[in-house]
């Protein structure tokens, strides 16, 4: 109740506070010795409610900008708006499964927002030849062949620079990050509805960080340790100084 109240008289006691004030300036020969107490008592109150609205501005500036969202893909249109003002480079982190999704239905919709000279692309999908293939579910192996072939046609284009990393790692870190400020992070887990536990990564629940927002700093770091320096090896290179592709 008291916090209710609170609000209500808020704006009416910022209001009736500037008005003291005021009319002490201007009417100070008609208040006589009323205009003693009046005018510090005005002054305090627009003082402590200035010191409050500062205080709230800087609480909301170390909260955490997040959105939440069931898959992976319900992001994208939020992501596309991070890009629209672009204009020399956009550069593209992803950590993917097989990343067939990814380049069907996520990076077109980027790249078409941006408007930037150069998009430079990189993705990190599974390694079919490592330690951990026997874990993957069946249809993964043939997906990142796909995504191959798909990436060469789609990325033709000299404004695209993209390079594909095979990881050997057991997956767990899946996301987006959008020139090195707007993160999509998920987690890879096991799904047990067949009653085998199988990996998935894009179906499960993201959630939408930016850099500079003070408690999102480890997420940005765990995504970058592991788009970094996980054990991987490069198998495709478009507009890229690598002669693989």
């Amino acid at each position: 109740m008291l916090k209710v109240a609170y609000e209500r008289l808020r704006l009416p006691l910022v209001y009736a506070s500037i008005a003291i004030v005021v009319a002490v300036l201007y009417l100070d020969s008609f208040l006589g010795p009323v205009k003693d107490g009046l005018l510090p008592a005005a002054i305090g109150v627009l003082l402590a409610f200035g010191i409050q609205s500062l205080q709230n501005l800087e609480k909301q500036g170390l909260e955490s900008f997040t959105g939440a969202y069931t898959t992976a893909l319900e992001a994208v249109p939020e992501l596309s708006k991070y890009v629209e003002h672009d204009r020399e480079v956009t550069d593209i982190h992803v950590i993917a499964a097989t990343g067939w999704t990814t380049v069907r239905q996520v990076l077109p919709t980027i790249c078409k927002a941006s408007s930037a000279k150069r998009i430079r692309i990189t993705l990190n999908v599974v390694d079919n030849a490592g330690p951990f293939a026997d874990v993957y579910p069946g249809h993964w192996g043939t997906e990142v062949d796909h995504t191959l072939q798909r990436v060469r046609e789609q990325f033709s284009d000299p404004r695209y620079e993209v390079v594909v990393n095979a990881y050997s790692y057991l997956p767990a870190v899946h996301g987006i990050l959008l020139n090195n400020e707007y993160l999509l992070l998920g987690f890879f887990g096991w799904d047990t509805a067949s009653g085998r536990p199988e990996l998935s990564g894009a179906e499960r629940p993201h959630r939408l960080y930016r850099r500079r927002d003070t408690t999102s700093t480890q997420l940005f770091e765990v995504f970058d340790a592991w788009f970094d320096h996980g054990p991987q090896r490069q198998i495709a290179a478009i507009h890229a100084a690598d002669p693989a592709g």
